[in-house]
């Protein structure tokens, strides 16, 4: 499962509005017009930042210099804007549509009157003669009045340096002392000739810490643009597709970093070299490459977040708190350090800590709560303690939103319904999904998902002509787009358990095509499939083995760990099958992969099938009552739940 990545080190930091040093700026020409006292400003106040206004020639740009401003701002400790999440809301109250309507002065005025922002700021670049002066604008929202209007106009063509001078006027004006806004955090330590480039990257990383990939994925491919040889702009652009699981794209563009580090300092090079480990799922290697750096470096303390983020990968999760320990001993969490606590929290089965690490988060920055894979995990954590209709609220932001996030949404609220065995909404949930994403270009993995979830909960309700066509189809984008081979397991395990071992096979050549010597997670998955294959051909005791393997490459995954229990409970050891089956249970409190919590929600029915077969039939009606007690929004008449009723009441009879 993707989670939030922590950006780059403090030298690598998020930073597009950079320092101006004395002498570069003395060629610009500067000036501000309103009032010179202080802009007022009170602890809790909020900016709101209306879109950029740019000439044609610049239109390209205009989120790299909205990036620009608002990371040159945000230095202040008195600055903060109004989120993305609560602008989409009051686009939706005042009728406008979230995901695409624009923020010019006036619609952001009103944003700003409806969510008690105290000032409008608005920013614009207007051509005079051979030059362009850059604007910023401090609204009243209330009365749209111009306040203050910071100008500058740049020497050469460098808009960034302006912004940055514009940003430092409005800076003084909020009340930062002249040596808080001379301490700004310079550009990152990366290797390139190009300002432009390194300014562009700064705000990718920027983009990239607030989990908004596609924005990240625009400025990195902008960098390497105008710097086609920029190794950390490569390694950021390939870390951007290994969080989406698709290293075909990703390998390319690490590659070429690798090879391009060799003339790096090592600075850099221990840094590609960690990208290049997580992109190989290698979270050891990863977490050594960042203790090595701080051996070198230990004044750089932001790389403690990412040695946490690593470590709680590995999965070593009291070692991942501790670096987080680390970097709170010198700086404030971030929400994206947050969100990475709770997700060691939420594996280590600390569930309300990861609660409340997540409330903390969303207090520094509720967007969060509308991105996918963050609102994943909230909601999961949630769901786990039991606060289901919590859970639903919390899935239920995505629907909001733009169709891809409505459709992972969606599959979210599914996995609640799942939780409760309530099969046929959560059916309508999957197939809704799917009709979504079939309106989209690129989902072939997120289509994958919701066809696999889908046949799954059909063959646990016995429609199974219905779950192989679900099956046929998730196999045909598996087979024919670059989907890595944990998605061709998905797919495979069923297909197998329902007979069709033709297909099942084409998966497992494929997915040993595609299988990386350096992806432990990748080779687990695939020798997961081949014994699935080995039981259904009646192979069994060589599929206890086969699992036994892949569990040795990767012990994390539910999945795998289900895969090992059937095999065995069909090999006739049914002791050690149940033996693990009752631990798969378990795992529901360390917090799985989505795809594997309905088979640890379902182990404790498994356990009651094979105490049957032991003759322990008081302890096989004992767990299932235990089970259905936990289950009391299940949808009436499920097959499994009937079979096994009628299996004990067979017992009883004299």
């Amino acid at each position: 499962a993707s989670r939030i990545a922590p950006g780059r080190t403090r030298a690598w930091r998020v930073l597009a509005g950079v320092v101006v040093a004395a002498g570069a700026a003395a060629g610009a020409l500067a000036w501000v017009r309103g009032t010179p006292r202080m802009l007022e400003m009170t602890v809790g106040d909020r900016l709101m930042l209306a879109d950029v206004q740019l000439p044609a020639a610049d239109s390209a740009n205009g989120r790299a210099l909205s990036y620009a401003l608002q990371s040159a701002l945000q230095q202040s400790a008195r600055v903060q804007f109004v989120s993305p999440a609560a602008i989409a809301d009051a686009l939706r109250r005042m009728g406008r549509d979230a995901t695409s309507a624009a923020l010019p002065d006036s619609t952001a005025a009103e944003v700003a009157e409806r969510e008690g922002a105290r000032y409008v700021i608005s920013l614009s670049v207007t051509p005079t003669d051979s030059r362009r002066v850059v604007a910023l604008t401090v609204l009243d929202p209330t009365t749209r009045a111009s306040l203050r209007t910071y100008s500058q106009t740049p020497t050469g063509t460098d808009l960034l340096e302006a912004i940055d001078g514009v940003a430092r006027m409005l800076r003084r004006d909020l009340g930062d002392s002249r040596e808080e806004v001379g301490s700004a955090i310079p550009l990152p330590r990366a290797t390139t000739p190009s300002l432009e480039a390194l300014r562009l990257y700064a705000g990718a990383t920027a983009a990239f810490n607030r989990a908004q990939y596609r924005d990240a994925r625009a400025l990195y491919e902008g960098a390497l643009v105008l710097d086609s040889g920029f190794a950390a702009a490569h390694a950021g652009l390939a870390y951007i597709d290994y969080v989406y699981n698709n290293s075909r794209a990703a390998d390319p563009h690490m590659q070429r970093a690798l090879a391009l580090s060799d003339r790096l300092p090592s600075r850099e090079r221990l840094l590609i070299q960690a990208v290049a480990a997580r992109g190989a799922n290698d979270w050891s290697r990863a977490a050594t490459l960042r203790r090595a750096y701080l051996i070198r470096y230990p004044e750089d303390y932001d790389m403690y977040a990412l040695l946490g983020y690593d470590l709680m990968r590995a999965p070593s999760g009291k070692e991942a708190l501790e670096a987080f320990d680390s970097l709170e001993a010198h700086r404030s969490l971030q929400a994206g350090d947050l969100l990475n606590i709770a997700s060691v929290r939420t594996q280590l089965g600390q569930f309300r800590e990861a609660r409340d690490a997540h409330v903390a988060a969303l207090k520094l920055d509720t967007a969060f709560l509308a991105r996918a894979m963050q609102n994943e995990q909230i909601g999961r954590v949630l769901l786990t303690l039991g606060h289901t209709d919590s859970a639903r609220a919390v899935h239920s932001v995505m629907l909001l939103h733009a169709r891809q996030d409505q459709a992972r949404g969606h599959r979210a609220l599914a996995y609640v319904d799942l939780y409760e065995g309530r099969y046929t909404s959560a059916m309508d949930h999957l197939r809704t999904a799917i009709a979504i994403n079939a309106l989209e270009s690129d989902v072939s993995l997120s289509e994958i998902r919701d066809r696999d979830l889908l046949a799954n909960a059909m063959m646990d309700v016995g429609q199974l002509p219905a779950a192989r066509e679900q099956l046929l189809a998730a196999a045909k984008r598996g087979l024919t787009h670059r989907t890595p081979p944990q998605a061709l397991y998905w797919t495979g395990k069923p297909l197998a358990r329902l007979g069709d071992l033709t297909l099942a096979r084409q998966l497992l050549d494929s997915a040993r095509a595609r299988t990386r010597a350096s992806d432990k997670a990748e080779q687990a998955a695939t020798t997961a499939l081949e014994a699935e294959i080995q039981v259904a051909d009646g192979h069994a005791a060589d599929g206890v083995v086969s699992a036994a393997r892949a569990l040795a490459l990767d012990d994390s995954l539910t999945m795998l760990v289900e895969t090992h229990a059937y095999a065995l409970e069909r090999s006739g050891a049914l002791a050690d099958a149940r033996a693990v089956y009752t631990a798969l249970s378990t795992r529901l409190r360390g917090g799985v992969e989505a795809e594997g919590q309905q088979m640890a929600r379902l182990a404790p029915l498994a356990v009651a099938r094979i105490d049957l077969q032991l003759g322990r039939d008081d302890d096989a009606r004992r767990a299932l009552g235990a089970f259905m007690e936990r289950w009391p929004r299940a949808d009436a008449n499920l097959p499994m739940l009937t079979t096994l009723r009628a299996q004990i009441a067979a017992k009883q009879r004299p």
